[in-house]
């Protein structure tokens, strides 16, 4: 059970990151600064015989899990601020027919100019759910349950997915966290 923070308690805390931080827009040039800093320290220098020739389809970027949420709609203006829009990849990976993700992340990576990759995880997904009907005591396709395990096993593949594209393009991940994610 989420546990709910009174007014009072999000008062003060609202108080105390006021203090530390005069404005967000002080804020993001922070963030703005210090990504750009890793980036740099972190593919600044090439490192010998580890790679082929790097050509501009595989050298290192930020790599962005997209929903077109804000979350990681931020991260990803972040990111493009601080590196440029060429040295980041954005991933769309959606999980069921209708997903609205491929529209709202194509007006994301449209303003911000940045790599873009559409990645349907739903045959994935569909695939695993068929394979482990026992798994829930109710397997109807519209219980809360099998929903859960459903968005619950997407995210897994969406994580698997964006280690996989960090080694095969030498990036790094720049993800968000929900609830959701911080719960399991």
């Amino acid at each position: 059970m989420a546990k709910h923070i009174s007014a009072e308690n999000t008062q003060i805390l609202i108080k105390r990151i006021k203090k530390r931080v005069p404005s967000y827009k002080d804020l993001a040039n922070e963030i703005v600064v210090e990504l750009s800093k890793y980036f740099e320290q972190t593919f600044g220098k090439s490192i010998p015989g580890r790679f082929a020739q790097e050509t501009k389809d595989n050298r290192p970027k930020f790599i962005v899990p997209l929903s077109g949420g804000i979350d990681s709609s931020v991260v990803a203006a972040l990111a493009a601020r601080a590196v440029g829009p060429e040295n980041v990849l954005a991933l769309t990976m959606g999980s069921y027919s209708g997903d609205d993700c491929y529209a709202m992340s194509y007006k994301v990576v449209k303003a911000l100019g940045i790599e873009h990759e559409l990645i349907d995880i739903s045959e994935m997904v569909n695939v695993y759910l068929v394979w482990t009907p026992d798994c829930s005591v109710n397997n109807s396709k519209s219980t809360r349950e099998y929903l859960i395990r459903r968005g619950n096993f997407a995210s897994r593949i969406r994580t698997a997915i964006c280690y996989d594209y960090q080694r095969a393009r030498r990036g790094r991940i720049l993800g968000t966290i929900n609830r959701t994610e911080f719960c399991q």
